[in-house]
């Protein structure tokens, strides 16, 4: 029968040693995990913020579009005026 050897050194012993370190390895591992998915969350909402605020510019754009397009039938119906004017004075003229 081979005798059990002493692992412990000065009230240390080997066994509780490699439980430490198995446990702050799998500490660490459940750390990486939760940095891991606080970046995927934190990924997600940066992800639907850039998405909402894409939609607000659009529609910005949408808005500035159609007040621009106001702008310029309004510009027509000033030009159509003025050539109606031109064209009563034109006609008064050749009475």
């Amino acid at each position: 029968m081979v005798p059990q050897q002493d692992l412990s050194f000065h009230g240390w012993n080997a066994t509780k040693c490699v439980s430490r370190k198995r446990r702050a390895e799998e500490e660490k591992i459940a750390l990486f995990k939760q940095q891991q998915d606080y970046y995927k969350k934190k990924n997600e909402r940066a992800a639907e913020k850039h998405e909402c605020d894409m939609e607000l510019h659009k529609v910005e754009m949408e808005k500035q579009l159609a007040e621009l397009r106001h702008i310029n039938l309004q510009n027509e119906m000033l030009e159509v005026g003025l050539e109606q004017a031109k064209a009563r004075k034109k006609y008064k003229l050749c009475d």
